[in-house]
C-alpha cells in the first residue's frame, strides 16, 4: 500500500499576486489555499457551487482535500479554506 505524503501549512506568498496564502502537502499533492477561511457554512457552500475546491485545517495544521464524502465529517467542518486563485496579478 502506497501512503502519500502530508504536511502541516505553512505562511507564503502567491508567486503571481503577491498575497499571503497557505501551502502544504495534501496526501502528495501541492495545496495552496487562501489565507483566511470561508467565514460561514453559506460561503462554503458558494465555494463548491462555482467549482471551488475546499480544504479543512486539521488540528495538525495539515490540509485536507473536503471530496463529498468528508464534507459533513466534523472535523473537516472548522477552518475551511478555498483553493487560492489570484484575482489581481502582481506588477512589477
Amino acid at each position: 500500500m502506497t501512503h502519500f505524503a502530508s504536511t502541516a501549512a505553512q505562511l507564503d506568498a502567491c508567486r503571481r499576486c503577491a498575497m499571503p496564502i497557505l501551502v502544504a502537502l495534501d496526501e502528495g499533492i501541492v495545496v495552496r489555499v487562501d489565507l483566511l477561511p470561508l467565514a460561514s457554512i453559506g460561503a462554503q457552500v458558494e465555494a463548491l457551487a462555482a467549482g471551488i475546491p475546499t480544504y479543512a485545517r486539521l488540528h495538525d495544521g495539515q490540509l485536507a482535500y473536503r471530496c463529498s464524502t468528508r464534507l459533513s465529517d466534523p472535523r473537516m467542518t472548522e477552518r475551511v479554506h478555498a483553493r487560492h486563485a489570484c484575482t489581481t496579478r502582481r506588477t512589477a
